[in-house]
């Protein structure tokens, strides 16, 4: 077997988080490998009708209780429009780690959707 086959062959893989009034995350399981890392290309945020007020996207790496923000975006109180972010430098998660991408409640009877864009980087071999 070719070994860079292997070693650079990339699937995108994508997650789907929806609430209505609450807050909304997608959340992306650390890879089963140690040695591997989750790396997000993208992020679509929509809303099915104009939020109560401006929130803040945000992409966490879960640390079992202890958050570190990696990338946070304000969305105004008028994005109801799919919101498409792509990152020309992924935001990379570390080794072993969860990575969760989350809005706020965005008000009384107003759906958020997330759809996130991600790989496993790493040591798959």
């Amino acid at each position: 077997m070719d070994m860079n086959v292997k070693a650079f062959s990339i699937t995108e893989q994508t997650v789907v988080a929806t609430a209505v009034a609450g807050t909304t995350t997608a959340t992306i399981s650390a890879p089963g490998h140690s040695a591997s890392a989750i790396v997000i290309t993208w992020v679509c945020f929509s809303a099915s009708a104009a939020p109560a007020g401006a929130v803040a996207l945000t992409i966490k790496e879960d640390s079992g209780g202890a958050n570190t923000t990696r990338f946070q975006a304000e969305i105004s109180a008028n994005a109801t429009a799919p919101v498409m972010l792509n990152f020309v430098r992924p935001v990379r998660v570390a080794t072993g780690k969860d990575a969760k991408v989350s809005i706020p409640s965005l008000g009384g009877g107003v759906t958020g959707t997330i759809t996130v864009g991600y790989f496993i980087a790493g040591n798959q071999l």
